[in-house]
């Protein structure tokens, strides 16, 4: 399995945010190892889908959701747009939104039902399950 696939089977898709399953760092944001780099996880996800980030510009989320790494929720914009954005909706310092943290949530119990149904599906323990998943052997 190549990178690209292993990176997508570490997503769980939904009619719209789709939530990254991978390791995340200590600002919430997903993170991926690519072809020997480190990557925010949004940041692969619009390199993938929509070419290089352009200079000087940051990856920013439609959805104000740091764990979404769906390309239509991504777009290219200047620090101007980023403290803007964070203005709008509400953001201060490292507060995020009760919203996005409620979606992040439902997102997160959607993934682990599905984990729970795979595991007594395959006979096997969700431990295993999760494990997989982050291989990127399964999608949930």
């Amino acid at each position: 399995m190549d990178g690209v696939q292993r990176f997508w089977n570490r997503v769980f898709k939904t009619s719209g945010c789709w939530l990254w399953l991978g390791p995340e760092g200590r600002s919430e944001y997903g993170e991926v190892g690519y072809k020997g780099k480190k990557y925010k996880a949004h940041h692969l996800a619009y390199n993938l889908t929509h070419g290089a980030r352009p200079d000087g510009l940051f990856i920013l989320h439609k959805c104000d959701n740091p764990k979404c790494v769906n390309p239509n929720h991504l777009y290219a914009g200047t620090h101007a747009d980023n403290m803007r954005d964070r203005r709008e909706r509400g953001r201060y310092g490292d507060k995020p939104m009760v919203q996005t943290y409620a979606l992040q949530m439902a997102l997160r119990t959607q993934a682990t039902q599905r984990v729970k149904q795979l595991a007594v599906e395959r006979g096997v323990s969700e431990s295993t399950v999760w494990r997989q998943v982050h291989r990127g052997e399964i999608e949930v």
